[in-house]
């Protein structure tokens, strides 16, 4: 047996109860997209603290997680690196690039597509491109 609405009245979609739910709700969604955004950015923003350090507070036990001085020494050794590292990162933008245009190039058609003709599981679909 389940509970209706209109058996429960303060379970309605009017009245104080739906307008405290309603702004329950919206902080929820914020808390929630707030600690994803922290568990994305964490290891982002703890490498670029890492590659600040310098050689003592990288080998230090414990380990310390904010630089006590910033170096740039790595970016200064990576830079010169048998001095290949400008040819190796336009390798990569241009890799990155071509994937970009190839990856553009197939699901903008396919998106119009999707989105001017009745297709079954068009949802599925237009989720499926946005992963790309």
């Amino acid at each position: 047996m389940g509970l209706s609405t209109r058996a429960v009245p303060e379970l309605s979609r009017s009245g104080p109860w739906a307008k405290l739910w309603a702004k329950r709700t919206k902080y929820l969604v914020g808390a929630v997209c707030l600690a994803i955004c922290i568990v994305m950015l964490l290891p982002l923003v703890m490498s670029v603290l890492a590659s600040l350090k310098t050689t003592e507070d990288a080998a230090s036990v414990p380990p310390l997680y904010a630089p006590s001085t910033m170096s740039f020494n790595s970016y200064e050794r990576l830079w010169s690196f048998r001095d290949g590292l400008p040819q190796y990162l336009a390798n990569s933008l241009g890799t990155g690039l071509l994937t970009i245009a190839f990856t553009l190039g197939v699901t903008v058609p396919a998106g119009y597509a999707l989105a001017r003709f009745p297709v079954p599981g068009k949802e599925l679909l237009f989720v499926f491109l946005l992963l790309a």
